[in-house]
């Protein structure tokens, strides 16, 4: 201890020297343990800081890299998560890494965080680009006027295409970065009359059902599957008429719900029962397309 090591206290402080030889030292170790002793309530006093600190509803993993510190974090929940972060790092600067750009930003720990949203924050020597300043323009609606072909009907599964042209303001077009956001997800109560599903799913029905691919100008933006639901469109936009394309996807689910099962029987009579389909009386169809309001927004 007093050339530098550490001492680890794990459940209980000590208090008793051991070996019967040893009685003699129990004062002094229970005088040592005095000092970690905290005296509201008997807590416990580490003078090591926590790893990190976020709001209960974050999960974190955290790697250690030979040049950096690497905290993986997630919102477990179905609603939006603010709140103040801190993380036991010193001498190095954070910063936000985009695992679907590989873009980096300067990081605030003053954590939003969408519904499910995860983030990978990077503390390195080397401090990132400042994240753009937030924007006072005012965000342009185009949830109305989508051109669309005949509704092939609530038992479709497959591809639906919304398009449309509007005319977008130069102060937006310059704006430093410009996304097309499709609206907040609706969080879902999971004991609110359902049946307990097997395995997982996410408490959240999303704006767009299910996934949608985006084009600008004919230039494909990317795709929107998860919150925050939007798409960065930054540098695909010009002054006047711009033409979008949102081409929609649901599930098979849909087309299932349509009729019954197929009879099995040749087949289970010729390689045998490898499977049973369960609870396929109960399928119903699902809403398909974009639910919410279609905005192109300059962060």
């Amino acid at each position: 201890m007093r050339k530098g090591g550490h001492a680890i206290f794990t459940k209980l402080l000590p208090s008793k020297a051991p070996g019967l030889k040893e009685e003699a030292d129990a004062a002094k170790i229970q005088s040592i343990s005095a000092k970690y002793q905290a005296a509201d309530e008997g807590h416990l006093v580490f003078p090591v800081p926590p790893d990190f600190t976020v709001p209960a509803e974050v999960g974190v993993v955290h790697r250690r890299l030979p040049y950096a510190e690497v905290y993986f974090l997630a919102n477990t929940s179905n609603r939006a998560v603010q709140g103040k972060a801190a993380f036991r790092v010193k001498g190095m600067e954070p910063a936000w890494w985009d695992p679907f750009t590989g873009k980096m930003t300067h990081a605030d720990l003053d954590l939003t965080l969408a519904p499910y949203e995860s983030r990978v924050l990077v503390w390195a020597k080397e401090p990132a680009p400042a994240a753009p300043a937030s924007s006072a323009i005012a965000p342009l609606d185009l949830s109305a006027d989508w051109q669309l072909p005949p509704w092939p009907g609530e038992f479709y599964s497959g591809v639906f295409t919304y398009e449309r042209n509007a005319t977008v303001p130069d102060a937006l077009v310059k704006a430093p970065r410009v996304v097309l956001n499709f609206g907040e997800g609706t969080p879902v109560d999971p004991n609110a009359g359902r049946r307990a599903a097997n395995g997982m799913r996410a408490w959240l029905e999303s704006p767009v059902r299910e996934a949608a691919q985006v084009y600008v100008n004919g230039k494909r933006a990317g795709a929107v599957w998860k919150a925050p639901f939007e798409v960065d469109v930054t540098g695909l936009l010009k002054s006047g008429e711009n033409s979008f394309r949102i081409e929609v996807a649901n599930t098979a689910l849909n087309v299932l719900a349509k009729n019954p099962l197929p009879d099995y029987k040749d087949l289970i009579a010729k390689y045998g029962e490898r499977f049973q389909a369960q609870d396929m009386q109960s399928v119903q169809p699902l809403p398909s397309g974009l639910m919410g309001r279609v905005k192109l927004v300059a962060k």
